[in-house]
């Protein structure tokens, strides 16, 4: 892997931990998630980045992992940055809920499995 895909790893698994954090703090609720704009806003800022942030890999890394969702995820980025305001809800909540913590393993697990390039510790 090079430097530049091992920085954007790094900060997607940032990204991917953010998301759980904000999960955590506001316990995890579904309604909470649809009425709570900060809640709602801190995921959706989270998930725009993993998709603006899984653009910029490289077709050689994307193309190592293929079972990781490139399109998804560029596909939400798309969302937020053109349709916030008519963004699905319950289907965020979904991804949130069933595909973030899966995506966190696997990013986490790619990045510290990479020991060409030094790591800062996560």
């Amino acid at each position: 892997m090079n430097i530049r895909d091992k920085q954007i790893l790094e900060h997607m698994v940032r990204y991917c931990k953010e998301i759980l954090g904000a999960l955590n703090r506001f316990g995890n609720s579904k309604e909470s998630f649809m009425d709570d704009y900060i809640f709602y806003n801190a995921c959706s800022m989270s998930l725009f980045q993993l998709g603006e942030l899984s653009k910029r890999l490289s077709d050689e890394f994307r193309e190592t992992y293929p079972d990781l969702p490139w399109k998804e995820m560029r596909t939400i980025r798309n969302v937020f940055a053109h349709e916030y305001e008519r963004s699905d809800k319950e289907s965020l909540w979904n991804t949130i809920q069933n595909d973030i913590p899966a995506l966190h393993e696997k990013l986490q697990a790619i990045y510290q499995s990479d020991t060409t390039i030094p790591t800062n510790k996560e």
